[in-house]
């Protein structure tokens, strides 16, 4: 339930006063001139307020401008690192392939000139009393 505010009575020398200060009107309301100047001052701060939402609206739309550009930006990057990767990563798997194959090919051979030579030369590195040669 809304509050009931009495509003106080005044003294009609109150009033003249009032009246007299507000320029107001012979039925007590506030006058003609104080409606004006309160809309002309209202129409300024609204005119103001329209160029803050306009400057506002243009700041908006650059930051928003410039935040498209900066994704597209970087998809463009991630596009083409992610190229650079795939081509480091063939080229990985294919050098692995070759130096497989090299670690196979230099067995070969060595299996191929020193035959059981390299055994004996195994057993002799792995001895277990290398001392008593000496």
């Amino acid at each position: 339930m809304p509050i009931k505010f009495k509003r106080p009575k005044r003294t009609p020398e109150e009033l003249k006063k009032w009246k007299k200060q507000t320029k107001a009107c012979d039925h007590n309301k506030v006058g003609y001139q104080a409606l004006n100047k309160l809309a002309l001052g209202m129409f300024a701060r609204s005119k103001q307020d329209a160029e803050n939402i306009r400057k506002l609206s243009d700041i908006l739309y650059l930051q928003k401008k410039t935040i498209e550009d900066l994704k597209k930006f970087n998809v463009a990057m991630v596009d083409k690192y992610e190229d650079k990767y795939e081509e480091y990563e063939k080229a990985n798997a294919e050098l692995k392939e070759a130096n497989t194959q090299l670690t196979l090919n230099v067995d070969e051979l060595k299996t191929r000139l020193f035959g059981s030579f390299e055994r004996r030369l195994k057993a002799f590195a792995l001895r277990p009393d290398k001392k008593k040669d000496n």
